[in-house]
């Protein structure tokens, strides 16, 4: 049974990420002239965490979606914690 929208649930909150890349982006706006390079880094900084929350939350739900299938035999705090911290080789 897919996950439908607005019932998929998130292993991190993108909304600190969200409001840093808008403080980036509305910095670098207010810019005239020469553009500082540490404020096109920071947007850019700022647009890669903000993905990377989006592909972990994308595949932590593409899990649970699997695991509520029983395509995935495990549990739900098992995958979870080994998304936050991967186990060593």
């Amino acid at each position: 049974m897919p996950i439908q929208e607005g019932e998929s649930k998130a292993l991190f909150s993108t909304k600190s990420a969200e409001k840093t890349l808008k403080q980036a982006e509305n910095s670098l706006a207010a810019n005239t002239g020469t553009v500082p390079t540490r404020k096109i880094s920071a947007v850019a900084n700022a647009k890669k965490e903000l993905e990377n929350l989006n592909n972990v939350n994308s595949t932590y739900n593409k899990l649970m979606e699997g695991i509520k299938g029983g395509v995935i035999t495990t549990t739900a705090t098992t995958v979870r914690d080994q998304m936050v911290s991967p186990p060593k080789p």
